[in-house]
C-alpha cells in the first residue's frame, strides 16, 4: 500500500462531527494542530439535534437531559454560557388501566440495588435474576427492573452488565435530571465555531468508506471518493456503525474490529407530539414523567415550561420489532388514547404538530447509545490503546469510566484521547 506525500497534510483527522469529534477538535486547534473533521450528516451534532420550526418551541430529537453534575459537560455548559433548568412535575404510571402517582425508583429497585452490592463476578442482569429473585417469586420485581434497564438504559435484560446497574443505581446522579435553555445543541454549535475560529475544517456530508494506514499516516477515503491525509486519526464513529464494518481499514484492525463486536448499543425511538392543549392534566395533574404499559410506555412533559408537548420513549428490545413510518404514528396516537382514556379520534383532533425520530434505523447512528456487557470491560482496554500511536477511537461508547451512554462519556474520551494526541509533533 502506497500513501501519497501531499503538502496539506493535516496533523489530524476527526471521523464524526458528533459533541466528541467537536470536543476533540476544538482542544486541538486551540493547541495549533492542523484538523480537519469529516461527518457524514448534513449538520455537526450526531445524536444532538435541536430543531425549531415545526413547534411552538425548541425541541430535542435526540439528547435532552443532564443527569446530575457531570463534570465535564457542566464545565462546557459553563463555559457556553449557557442556563440549565432542572425538570419538574409528579410522576405517574398507568398500569392496566390503573392510574397513580410513582416514584422514580420503586422499592423493589432499592431491594435489588442491596443485594447487586454483594455480586462477586459480573453477570448479565437476567442471570442475576434468576438466580436471585425468581420471576415465579418476585413477579413484580423482574418487572419494575425491565421497565427502568429497558427504559432508561435501552438495554436487553439479557445482555446488560449486573455491576454497571450497580453503579448507575448507587450512584448520586439523577433519572431526570436538567434541560437547557435554548437547547442541547448550543453545545454543539459552541464548540464547532471555537474548532473553526482557530483553524479546524468541518466537512459536512462525507461518510467515510476506507482507512488506508501505515504508523504515522492515514488516508481516508469519503465514499464519494474525496481523499484526506494526515499523521493521526481519531474515530468517533458510534460503535453500532463501526461493527457493521461500513468504514474498512487496510492494514486491517482486527483486534479493535473484534472489541468493537463486544460493545452493545440500545435501539431508541423519540416521539415528540404537540397539542391545542395539556389533554393528559384532565386524568394526571401537573405530570412531569408518565410509565405505564402502553405500546410507547414512557413519555415526559415540558415543566417547568408550559407548553403542551409531550416526548414519548420506546427503548431497547422493543424497538427491534417496531413498526415503521406511519405506524409508529399510530403507535403513539393508541399509546396516548390508552393513557388518557380518551378515544383515538380525539388525540387525532387535538395534535398540532408531529416528529418521530427513529434512532435505531438511522444509518449514521444505528441506535441510540451504548451499555455495558460483562464483555465490555475488556473490549473497551483495547480502545485505551492506539493503533500503533496512529489511529484512536474516542466517544460514548469507548469511555472507560462509570458514564458511558452519556454526553458526559463523549466529552471524557475526547479529553483522555487529546491528552495523548495533543502532545504530539506539528506540521
Amino acid at each position: 500500500m502506497f500513501l501519497r506525500e501531499v503538502k496539506n497534510m493535516k496533523d489530524v483527522l476527526i471521523i464524526g462531527a458528533g459533541i466528541c469529534g467537536l470536543s476533540a477538535a476544538r482542544d486541538l486547534a486551540l493547541l495549533e494542530r492542523s484538523v480537519t473533521v469529516l461527518e457524514a450528516r448534513d449538520r455537526i451534532g450526531g445524536r444532538i439535534n435541536t430543531i425549531e420550526g415545526r413547534f411552538s418551541t425548541r425541541v430535542e430529537q435526540g439528547a435532552e437531559f443532564v443527569h446530575g453534575k457531570p463534570k465535564y459537560t457542566q464545565a462546557l455548559i459553563e463555559e457556553a454560557g449557557i442556563r440549565s433548568l432542572p425538570t419538574e412535575g409528579d410522576t405517574w404510571e398507568v398500569r392496566k388501566g390503573k392510574v397513580q402517582r410513582t416514584s422514580m425508583f420503586p422499592e423493589t429497585l432499592q431491594k435489588v440495588a442491596d443485594a447487586l452490592g454483594n455480586l462477586a463476578s459480573d453477570v448479565t442482569m437476567k442471570e442475576f435474576l434468576d438466580r436471585h429473585f425468581p420471576h415465579a417469586d418476585f413477579p413484580e420485581v423482574w418487572e419494575d427492573v425491565r421497565n427502568v434497564i429497558e427504559g432508561f438504559d435501552a438495554a436487553d435484560l439479557g445482555r446488560i452488565s449486573a455491576k454497571a446497574i450497580y453503579k448507575e443505581w448507587s450512584s448520586d446522579s439523577e433519572f431526570t435530571g436538567s434541560r437547557l435553555s435554548g437547547g442541547y445543541s448550543q453545545l454543539c454549535d459552541f464548540l464547532g465555531r471555537q474548532a473553526t475560529d482557530h483553524g479546524a475544517e468541518i466537512w459536512l456530508s462525507s461518510p467515510v468508506a476506507a482507512v488506508n494506514w501505515t504508523p504515522g499516516k492515514v488516508e481516508v477515503m469519503t465514499t464519494d471518493g474525496e481523499r484526506f491525509e494526515a499523521r493521526q486519526v481519531i474515530i468517533t464513529v458510534p460503535a453500532s456503525v463501526l461493527r457493521t464494518g461500513v468504514i474498512t481499514f487496510s492494514p486491517a484492525i482486527d483486534r479493535w474490529q473484534d472489541a468493537v463486536s463486544q460493545i452493545e448499543t440500545g435501539g431508541v425511538i423519540k416521539f415528540l407530539l404537540e397539542f391545542r392543549r395539556p389533554l393528559w392534566e384532565n386524568r394526571m395533574r401537573d405530570a412531569g414523567f408518565i410509565f405505564s404499559d402502553a405500546l410507547v410506555p414512557t413519555w415526559w412533559t415540558q415543566l417547568p415550561e408550559n407548553y403542551p408537548i409531550l416526548s414519548g420513549w420506546l427503548s431497547g428490545p422493543a424497538t427491534v420489532t417496531a413498526p415503521r413510518g406511519d405506524k409508529l404514528t399510530l403507535m403513539a396516537i393508541e399509546s396516548l388514547a390508552y393513557l388518557f382514556d380518551s378515544p383515538k379520534e380525539t388525540i387525532e383532533r387535538e395534535l398540532q404538530a408531529i416528529e418521530v425520530v427513529d434512532w435505531s434505523r438511522d444509518p449514521y447512528s444505528l441506535g441510540g447509545y451504548a451499555y455495558k456487557t460483562p464483555q465490555t470491560p475488556a473490549a473497551l482496554e483495547v480502545f485505551t490503546m492506539p493503533v500503533y500511536d496512529t489511529i484512536y477511537f474516542a466517544g460514548e461508547a469507548f469511555n472507560v469510566g462509570d458514564e458511558m451512554g452519556t454526553v458526559e462519556a463523549a466529552l471524557q474520551s475526547a479529553s483522555r484521547v487529546i491528552e495523548i494526541v495533543g502532545s504530539g509533533p506539528t506540521t
